[in-house]
């Protein structure tokens, strides 16, 4: 929140901090879930940590692969 507040200070979204109290300070409010659609969510998050996984692999690849990309387009424009 601190930092959130710091940021919109600095680009000029808010004058201080008197004008995030209401808005960004209110009390919290209590959600009741509907159990209607709680199964609905375990399954997606089951898929989610299957997902998560089995692609942690891959994830971890895509910073390489991107830089491998770079260099390629950097090379063929410099070629032409």
């Amino acid at each position: 929140m601190g930092i959130a507040f710091l940021a919109a200070y600095a680009t000029g979204q808010v004058n201080g901090f008197a004008a995030i109290q209401d808005a960004w300070l209110a009390g919290p409010k209590i959600s009741i879930p509907d159990p209607g659609t709680r199964r609905t969510y375990d399954d997606l998050y089951r898929l989610y940590c299957h997902l998560d996984s089995n692609l942690s692999t891959a994830f971890a690849m895509l910073p390489t692969l991107a830089g491998a990309d770079e260099e390629m387009i950097s090379g063929s424009l410099s070629s032409k």
